[in-house]
Parts: C-alpha cells; structure tokens; sequence
C-alpha cells in the first residue's frame, strides 16, 4: 500500500443550494494530500448542480455526476461507488461539515486496526453531532467508541438500522 493512497471523499447531493458548498469546502480542507472528491447529484429541483458545477470548474480534484432521474441515496452512494478511484471511500452528505483531519485520522485508524488485527475489511464510522434548526442537537458516536470492536451482525446493525 502506498503511503499516502488516493482516497475518495464522497458526498450524495440532493436539493442542498444552502449547504453543498459549505459541504464542498470542508471535503477540500482535508489535510490528507492524495484525494478525490465526487459529488453525485441525484436530479436536484433548485440550483444545486449549477452552484457546484460554477465552484469546481478549476478544482481537478472534484467531479460533479448528476442523476437523470431522482433515485434516492442508496442509488446515489451505488453511483459514487461505482465511478470511486481511491483505495478507501469516505462518505459525506450535502450538508456535513469536519474538521480538516477526518480523514487521515480515519485512514490511520483503518490502517493501525488492519495491521493489528490482521482483518482487511473494516468499517469506520465517525462520531459527530447533528444540529437541529430548532436548536435541538443529537451526539452520534463512532461504532468503534465502544470497548469492544463490533463485528458481523453487530456492524450491520448499527449502520443499517442505528443499532434499533
């Protein structure tokens, strides 16, 4: 593995004019120095592919995909998948904003549990927060904040259902 693998940072897009370029911005501000930045819009309604089409037009490292017809996330992640270079995908949505080192620290902590364990497929889903217009706020914890690294069954839970 190269030190320093192209990492693909994915980001679904979908009627998201207010937040995609705040999104874009934080994608970009990554100090990991090998990636890519997809961003599939899945036939948005207002000017969101427009917004992100005038902001990418020097930047080599963005791609813009825009879906014909709304097919909802899964089909837009599907997409992402698809047409990703990188060695690793780090999802985002149209309205996420992280701090500039979330993805090395995520690609270290991959690497480093890799190395130690011997597992090669591993996911990772980052802690953060969602803040709510009317002020509420929501703490979501990384799956692998726990004691013990889930597996199996207990990952797919988690990242299919919320562990509900």
């Amino acid at each position: 593995m190269p030190p320093t693998p192209l990492i693909t940072v994915g980001m679904t897009c979908y009627n998201a004019k207010n937040t995609i370029l705040r999104a874009l911005g934080s994608a970009l501000a990554q100090d990991w120095p090998n990636i890519e930045v997809i961003i599939v819009d899945d036939c948005s309604s207002d000017e969101s592919d427009a917004i992100v089409e005038s902001a990418i037009a020097e930047e080599p490292k963005v791609r813009l995909i825009r879906h014909a017809v709304n097919s909802g996330p899964a089909a837009a992640r599907n997409t992402l998948l698809t047409n990703a270079k990188g060695e690793f995908i780090v999802f985002y949505d149209d309205d996420d904003e992280s701090y500039p080192e979330r993805v090395r620290t995520q690609y270290e902590t991959l690497r480093d549990y890799e190395e130690t364990s011997g597992v090669s497929l591993v996911a990772c889903y980052a802690s953060g927060r969602r803040l709510y217009p009317n002020g509420y706020e929501l703490p979501i914890r990384a799956i692998g904040s726990h004691p013990e690294v889930p597996k199996g069954e207990i990952v797919a839970d988690y990242l299919l259902f919320n562990g509900r």
